[in-house]
């Protein structure tokens, strides 16, 4: 048990755990859609933001594009580690989780280039 220590998501779910190279001997494919679900969201609530600060001026593409960058890494990450694992141990737990979240990773994504805004 831990004494005191406050844990993080990437504690509990090594998807999650982005510095460094994944941690692909400890990653389970149950982890994939918590990891996704956590990210979208976080992902949709930053990307609202930017769409409303954008809609209310306007800012140069060099100040712009490393946000986006910034907002999209961690979820490309994920779904990098999630693409190569497919690949290589594929199984179908890890081919259901994958399947399952997809759409939702691809609808985020395609998000920033179907924004007005952006």
């Amino acid at each position: 048990e831990a004494t005191g220590a406050s844990s993080s998501p990437s504690d509990s779910n090594p998807m999650l755990d982005q510095d460094g190279l994944p941690r692909f001997s400890s990653i389970e494919p149950s982890q994939l859609t918590p990891a996704v679900t956590s990210l979208l969201e976080k992902l949709d609530k930053d990307f609202e933001a930017m769409e409303t600060k954008l809609s209310s001026s306007s800012p140069e593409y060099d100040e712009v594009l490393p946000e986006v960058e910034r907002m999209q890494f961690p979820l490309g990450y994920v779904w990098g580690v999630a693409g190569h694992l497919n690949g290589v141990k594929n199984g179908d737990e890890l081919r259901q989780a994958y399947e399952s979240n997809q759409p939702g990773v691809v609808q985020a994504m395609t998000k920033f280039s179907q924004s007005k805004a952006l």
